[in-house]
Parts: C-alpha cells; structure tokens; sequence
C-alpha cells in the first residue's frame, strides 16, 4: 500500500489539527470538573489549583537536580574517564 505525496499531506494535516482540538478540549474539560467540585463544595480550592500552578517550577527543578544518566553509569562503573 504506497501513499501518495497528497495521502501523506492529507494524513499529517489531520494530525496536527487532532493535536489542536485536543490541547485545547483538555484543559476546558479540566477547568468544567473544577467549577463543578468547587460549586459542590468537594474540595478546597486553593489546594486544587495550587498544584497546578507549581507543577511545571517542579518538574524543572526535579529535572535540574536530577542526576545525568552518563554519569551515573561511569561512576557506577568505576570509570571517570569521558
């Protein structure tokens, strides 16, 4: 089954417009669920968006203080020699 240049084209268009639809679907979804448990009094707000709003700070940190993969296996090696 061979594609033309077209199908191609046709099928990555798609698939950037599917990756569209669904970075914005989630987080309306996502902010419909909190409007909800908010208005039913489920959770506490502040506790809920909070996380939200560091998550990002957090993974760079934990990816900053992470320790490299290559280092660690010449260590664990016992070679320090690049």
């Amino acid at each position: 089954m061979i594609k033309t240049c077209e199908e191609l084209n046709q099928a990555r268009v798609q698939a950037q417009l599917e990756i569209q639809t669904s970075s914005v679907v989630r987080p309306v979804i996502l902010v419909i669920i909190y409007i909800l448990l908010f208005r039913a009094e489920l959770c506490d707000p502040l506790a809920a968006i909070l996380p939200l709003l560091f998550a990002q700070v957090c993974i760079k940190l934990i990816d900053f203080f992470r320790p490299d993969s290559q280092a660690a296996q010449k260590t664990k090696d016992g070679d320090s020699t690049p």
